[in-house]
């Protein structure tokens, strides 16, 4: 990895940690994340326009952003409640590790192998 990718990698985590922490720190982390998706968003709108004009979307796609919106919707309002109730040093490892861990799952299942494959290493 080169050094410019370490940095960049490196200096993405000590920012996404920090922004965590502030919105467990704040008086109201739903009001804190809320922005931060707002700000965030416009901040990103003018490189989306352009990606867009320039390259286009498949319509075909409108079905996986509708879906994305509204999984990260549930994942910030979740993550501000958990904020509001439980100990930074649980809610955020949590947080990071359980998308990480549950993702493989739902593709495994609809693989030609099915679930039968996670169900076989279970009995074992």
């Amino acid at each position: 990895m080169s050094g410019a990718a370490l940095a960049l990698v490196l200096g993405a985590a000590v920012i996404h940690a920090t922004w965590n922490a502030l919105a467990k720190r704040g008086r109201d982390p739903m009001a804190i994340l809320w922005w931060a998706g707002a700000i965030g968003s416009l901040i990103m709108t003018p490189f989306a326009l352009y990606i867009l004009w320039h390259g286009g979307a498949s319509p075909r796609a409108v079905p996986f952003v509708v879906a994305t919106v509204i999984l990260h919707s549930v994942y910030f309002f979740t993550l501000a409640r958990a904020y509001q109730s439980g100990d930074f040093s649980l809610v955020y490892p949590l947080a990071r590790g359980l998308g990480v861990a549950i993702v493989p799952v739902p593709p495994s299942c609809f693989s030609t192998s099915g679930c039968r494959h996670w169900a076989s290493r279970e009995s074992s």
